[in-house]
């Protein structure tokens, strides 16, 4: 399998974490950039396994930009929104809109700003399952 293909289908499920934990405070803000990005997450993976052998280069070729485009807009949209709910550092949103998959043709090392965010995601959700209950 192409690491493409993985980094695909990690991203779909790091973008459906970061929605869960935003979405309590933009709605319908995080649900249109989260259907966004994995909307066109999923319209890569499907040319990638299933269209790349089989159609013609040109079909192909749209489906893998309109895929990549869709994305890159969710995710933008996603790092948007992360900096204005304050859930995660603001540094989180800004990796997010640095690692969008059209980044890539600029800059090779799109996974570290992935990294980032997943460790900011990861630190966030431990501090909340680690903070007591206040019930009285």
């Amino acid at each position: 399998m192409n690491l493409l293909v993985v980094g695909a289908m990690a991203a779909i499920i790091a973008i459906a974490v970061l929605h869960a934990s935003q979405s309590q405070r933009y709605r319908s803000l995080a649900m249109l950039a989260t259907l966004t990005a994995t909307f066109g997450l999923v319209m890569y993976l499907v040319d990638w396994l299933v269209f790349e052998r089989t159609a013609p280069i040109a079909v192909a070729a749209t489906l893998i930009t309109v895929g990549l485009l869709l994305a890159s807009v969710g995710i933008v949209g996603l790092g948007i929104v992360t900096i204005r709910a304050r859930v995660l550092p603001w540094w989180c949103g800004a990796a997010l809109i640095v690692g969008s998959p059209l980044s890539a043709f600029l800059w090779p090392l799109i996974g570290v700003p992935w990294v980032l965010a997943g460790y900011a995601i990861f630190r966030a959700s431990t501090r909340q399952a680690q903070q007591p209950s206040r019930v009285r």
